[in-house]
């Protein structure tokens, strides 16, 4: 992982990219842009993956409940492994766009599926943006710990 910090001004850059990104229905560019309101649990976030990854190797990332996988990109612009994932209307919209700057993006919805990778997978599993959401959070806690 690389060791410049990450910071608002480069989540920004990153949302930015995604909003003005042709593929992206229109009506979302101004959620995108707007969402760097809440960029700084993302910082910290990417700042603590960047704390505790071994020197070895990229540390693997998984972003549950991505959106429009603005985390995960910028993660995998720092030099993370980074994956996503979202259901339905957000993994339509955005999978494609994200999947094109360095993200595996995966449709799923975890209160009726299993995540869609094998176990120990990721080093880091970041959900931010889904713990307020039904199904309980027990259950997405338990998809990411195996």
């Amino acid at each position: 992982m690389r060791d410049d910090p990450p910071t608002l001004d480069g989540l920004e850059s990153v949302l930015e990219s995604i909003a003005s990104d042709a593929r992206i229905p229109p009506d979302y560019a101004d959620w995108i842009r707007q969402s760097l309101r809440y960029g700084g649990r993302k910082i910290r976030i990417l700042r603590y993956i960047q704390a505790h990854a071994g020197e070895k190797q990229s540390p693997r990332l998984l972003d549950v409940g991505a959106q429009f996988g603005a985390q995960a990109i910028y993660a995998s612009h720092l030099g993370c492994r980074a994956a996503a994932v979202d259901y339905g209307a957000y993994a339509n919209a955005f999978r494609e766009a994200v999947a094109d700057r360095g993200v595996d993006y995966r449709q799923c919805d975890l209160a009726r599926q299993p995540l869609p990778f094998a176990d120990n997978s990721f080093d880091f599993v970041a959900y931010t943006d889904v713990v307020e959401h039904p199904p309980p959070a027990v259950i997405y806690s338990t998809a990411c710990k195996r």
